[in-house]
């Protein structure tokens, strides 16, 4: 006789059979209810409630929102505002990723970036920094894309310094991201992506607490790379066509995702924008969540990846869990 499966099996099966790495609790319910499994009701959607939340198979990515472990998962973009962080899980990530729309007036106002007003622009308050303490996982990195200081941001940088040490942050290092690279060829030596700059933009990294040891070769660092300081192998190649006006090189996110987490784990950008960071999570094995509010990015991140679910925010709500 043919032995009966598990419910985790049946589970795990129904990603398989969808295609998808991520489900809605509605979508496995639906599943099992319509698979052959021996019992059916509240009762079984209260035992898949407890598979999910106790089985080392499974990981939640957001409220209702599932995915394998260790699977090379397609990321998951959540059409929504990112900023309060509603839906994500308590110390369930691994590394933020973002590069938050501030309110700049004289840096937005060149002719290049006109259409930077399409955006809701804002300053960060130290609820911003709560938010991403409650969601990071202890010892857990954060990467902010931030302005070079100048005399008009100056204070406000000081205001981002103060809420991270507020929000229990600890600064671990500050690298310089230039936008492209004089020695090669093809490289734009204009390039801009959405910001008044000199061709260069910082990337601060503060760790929640004590930051983390992470596999690596380089025996007493933490990260699973040698940070180089100046980053400069990642640039907008002349002529490039941009699907966003502050677009950052997929590469760029690899190098980050790649120094800073593990297979399997999971990376968020709270802004997506171009959503290139599911991209490159789906490139190097990692788990991406992205927010993005306009419908326009997210239907050409789609279009250009293919192997991404999208999920409007009120799935979330509590009713969905």
């Amino acid at each position: 006789m043919e032995k009966q499966m598990s419910l985790s099996e049946y589970i795990e099966q129904g990603f398989i059979e969808s295609e998808k790495k991520t489900m809605t609790n509605a979508e496995i319910y639906d599943y099992v209810d319509n698979s052959d499994y021996q019992s059916s009701g509240k009762t079984l959607h209260n035992s898949i409630r407890t598979q999910l939340q106790r089985c080392s198979k499974f990981m939640s990515v957001t409220t209702g929102v599932w995915a394998i472990v260790g699977e090379r998962s397609k990321s998951l973009i959540i059409e929504g505002d990112g900023r309060s962080l509603e839906g994500v899980q308590d110390s369930s990530i691994d590394c933020i990723i973002t590069d938050h729309p501030y309110s700049m007036k004289s840096s937005h106002s060149s002719g290049n970036q006109k259409n930077f007003a399409d955006y809701e622009c804002f300053r960060y308050t130290r609820e911003d920094f709560e938010n991403k303490a409650r969601v990071l996982k202890d010892g857990a990195y954060l990467c902010e894309f931030l302005p070079w200081e100048n005399a008009e941001n100056s204070e406000y940088l000081s205001e981002i310094r103060r809420y991270a040490k507020d929000c229990g942050f600890e600064f671990y290092c500050m690298l310089d991201w230039r936008k492209f690279n004089s020695s090669i060829a093809d490289a734009k030596p204009d390039a801009n992506t959405g910001r008044t700059t000199k061709g260069s933009e910082m990337i601060i990294v503060w760790s929640k607490g004590k930051p983390r040891n992470l596999i690596n070769q380089n025996k007493g660092r933490c990260t699973r790379k040698i940070i180089r300081q100046h980053i400069e192998d990642y640039y907008i190649k002349r002529g490039d066509k941009k699907s966003h006006q502050a677009e950052k090189p997929i590469e760029l996110y690899e190098y980050l995702i790649q120094t800073f987490t593990e297979e399997g784990e999971i990376c968020l950008d709270q802004f997506g924008g171009s959503c290139n960071l599911a991209k490159a999570c789906i490139n190097t094995g990692r788990m991406g969540i992205v927010f993005e509010k306009c419908r326009e990015f997210i239907n050409n991140a789609v279009g250009r990846f293919g192997a991404i679910t999208v999920i409007d925010k009120t799935a979330l709500e509590p009713s969905a869990a």
